[in-house]
């Protein structure tokens, strides 16, 4: 996805979660001539960006994985506006909770793919 994003010529902070250390390793050496790509290494919920805004699933995780990434991202979502696009998203009922809006994504591909975002509350004067 980064090298999607790079193509499109994105200038955002680029930040790539890896777990195998020699996937990262090769990543980071590849990706080194963009100032703007960052490859960290470890698990995806410890190592979450903490000002990151738009976060990109593409299923590698169980559904223990996936409930506990939600949990983060719930918290995540208490002090700023988070999008989360959720591609071949075989564990979407994680975020099916009453604190997600889920749209599904009409692309053209046999996977399914979800924009969510936290569900704001409404307060009553």
């Amino acid at each position: 996805m980064i090298n999607f994003w790079l193509h499109q010529s994105l200038a955002n902070r680029l930040v790539g979660l890896e777990l195998d250390p020699l996937v990262a390793t090769a990543a980071q050496q590849r990706l080194a001539p963009y100032s703007n790509v960052q490859i960290l290494v470890g698990d995806a919920i410890e190592n979450l960006p903490s000002d990151g805004t738009l976060f990109y699933l593409y299923n590698p995780f169980g559904p223990r994985i996936v409930e506990a990434l939600v949990r983060r991202l719930l918290v995540m979502a208490q002090t700023r506006d988070i999008r989360i696009v959720y591609f071949s998203c075989f564990f979407l009922d994680a975020f099916s909770r009453d604190d997600w809006e889920i749209q599904p994504l009409p692309l053209n591909t046999v996977m399914p793919a979800a924009l969510i975002t936290p569900k704001r509350v409404a307060i009553e004067a």
